[in-house]
């Protein structure tokens, strides 16, 4: 997913906000609908940003 870092992608799976499926090997294997829910947490923190106050 463009404008993602993979060490964010791990913070997001670690908890379990975002469960991607494994390969054979142990790889994230990232489906339409995981990017879709990543696409959805990104969005919903950036409305949170765009929320606080500037000092």
């Amino acid at each position: 997913m463009p404008g993602v870092q993979i060490p964010f992608l791990r913070r997001l799976d670690a908890p379990g906000v975002v469960v991607p499926g494994r390969s054979v090997g142990g790889q994230r294997r990232s489906s339409r609908r995981v990017i879709g829910q990543v696409a959805e947490v990104v969005d919903g923190a950036a409305d949170v940003v765009a929320q606080w106050p500037v000092r």
